[in-house]
């Protein structure tokens, strides 16, 4: 099932995109999610509809990725979108790094 997801990832329709992402937290187990990661965080960088990107770090961080996670929220402080940015500052003030801390101050900044 897992690999069919990822295929869905892909897919032109952008409401496919966002539940096959929700889906991919749901299903397989840590082993053959850890498949998905990579077509999540590519998902954040460079897909056109702002929900699948908040859509796809939010599967990333349910999927317990790490590292993938934050790179993840990352990406999204540079947003386009100013409620992307937002959720990603948000998320990545939950467990924050000195380096997050600053990249979100700095957004913060240019949102006021």
């Amino acid at each position: 099932v897992l690999p069919a997801l990822v295929e869905l990832l892909a897919d032109a329709e952008p409401y496919t995109r966002i539940e096959a992402a929700r889906a991919v937290a749901r299903v397989g187990g840590p082993a053959e999610r850890a498949k998905a990661v990579a077509a999540l965080a590519e998902l954040v960088k460079s897909d056109a509809q702002p929900q699948m990107r908040t859509t796809a770090a939010a599967t990333l961080q349910t999927l317990d990725a790490g590292g993938a996670a934050a790179a993840a929220y990352r990406a999204l402080l540079a947003d386009p979108q100013a409620s992307n940015r937002l959720i990603a500052a948000r998320a990545l003030m939950r467990q924050p790094t000195d380096a997050d801390r600053a990249a979100v101050a700095r957004v913060a900044a240019a949102l006021l």
